[in-house]
């Protein structure tokens, strides 16, 4: 969404790596101040989520004590109500993106029994079918653009990686890698102006770096994270 139209939804409330408590609350940000609206339909951190403040969806993730989950929940703006399932419970999918429902989709996340996944799920905000798969099995990336103009970018394939791929609806192909290796590391845009914030780099150490992505041909910058 935009900057006066935020939407934030579940996690986790608690702290520690891979504590299990996991969270249904539902936030809307109208550009100054945050206002609690209604729980999903399920609690769940470790998922991906896609859309507007009226129109979004999220998917999968480790809903705690269980690894895996298959849920989907849609949001109308006031309202989260069940999707179509997931064809495979999955967890660590936040490479998810799209601009609503109707439109979403996501590549990698982790499938039972721990392993990273190459495929593509796109969502019609009826249906979940397969698009195009990656080389290689990845988790814990970010993701921005749209469904037949995205972007994926770092994750885990078993370390953090600096790789950036593109979507245009069927297939992926390679764009300038990022300047800082990073999982769970969260971005926004389009697929030639997005930036990544934060995230875990190799051997896990917090990272506060910020990365602009400005053209399918052009190089990343880094940058300093500040904050007010």
């Amino acid at each position: 969404s935009t900057q006066t139209a935020g939407l934030a939804f579940a996690g986790t409330t608690t702290t520690g790596p891979d504590n299990p408590g996991a969270t249904n609350a539902t936030e809307e940000y109208n550009g100054t101040s945050w206002t609690s609206v209604n729980n999903m339909n399920y609690s769940v951190r470790n998922f991906g989520g896609a859309g507007t403040q009226t129109n979004a969806v999220a998917a999968g993730g480790n809903p705690g004590p269980s690894q895996y989950n298959s849920t989907t929940g849609e949001y109308d703006g006031t309202d989260w109500t069940a999707g179509t399932s997931l064809p495979t419970a999955l967890q660590d999918n936040q490479g998810m993106t799209g601009a609503s429902q109707s439109a979403a989709f996501f590549v990698g996340g982790e499938g039972p029994p721990g392993s990273r996944r190459t495929d593509t799920l796109e969502y019609d905000g009826t249906n979940w079918t397969a698009g195009g798969s990656i080389d290689t099995g990845v988790m814990q990336n970010g993701a921005s653009g749209t469904l037949t103009a995205g972007l994926t970018f770092g994750g885990t394939t078993g370390s953090a990686v600096t790789t950036t791929i593109g979507y245009d609806g069927t297939s992926w192909s390679t764009r300038p890698s990022m300047a800082t290796a990073r999982q769970y590391a969260h971005g926004a845009g389009t697929n030639v102006a997005t930036f990544v914030a934060g995230g875990l780099g190799p051997p896990g150490g917090a990272i506060t770096t910020t990365e602009d992505f400005t053209g399918e041909t052009t190089a990343v910058t880094a940058s300093t994270l500040t904050t007010s």
